[in-house]
């Protein structure tokens, strides 16, 4: 199994993009998403929704995460973005980018949020489709301990 983000809208104020299930020779369509716009891989101002930029395109891997909140969420890691500041490597930096629910940019951190619904600026019901894709993925990440999570633009898509 991989999973890749797909961007296809990249606007002043967010990106947009899907969340697709790669496995063989076989696309399905998992979600769509929601991310601040890309602003030069700007880290987040901590703890504030809203700032930072989306992260940049590439190879990257996905691990299960429990916000302090208590809540599941996945944190993205590997390439230029590291689990914690502690992790960090010399060709990272950004850490703690997480896939979690949330329904516009403003709610974000530099992370991404699922959702089934997409209006421009926004996703629809992103706990349930955040719930949908852990489901998806719970059991392959129990036997694998990773996901596989490849960043990209669509093709024709651009900054």
């Amino acid at each position: 199994m991989k999973l890749t983000l797909e961007r296809f809208a990249y606007a002043p104020d967010y990106t947009q993009g899907q969340i697709y299930m790669a496995n063989g020779s076989s696309r399905r369509h998992l979600c769509w998403t929601i991310e601040r716009p890309w602003k030069d891989n700007e880290p987040a101002i901590a703890n504030t929704p809203g700032t930072g930029s989306c992260i940049p395109d590439g190879g990257y891997y996905l691990s299960q995460w429990t916000r302090l909140s208590g809540r599941k969420a996945y944190i993205i890691h590997g390439g230029t973005v590291a689990k914690l500041p502690e992790d960090m490597a010399d060709n990272q930096t950004r850490n703690l980018i997480l896939i979690h629910a949330a329904n516009i940019p403003q709610e974000l951190c530099g992370c991404i949020a699922p959702g089934h619904g997409l209006a421009p600026g926004r996703v629809n019901s992103s706990r349930a489709a955040m719930n949908e894709l852990k489901g998806l993925t719970d059991m392959w990440y129990a036997t694998h301990g990773t996901i596989p999570f490849t960043i990209r633009p669509r093709c024709g898509a651009r900054l």
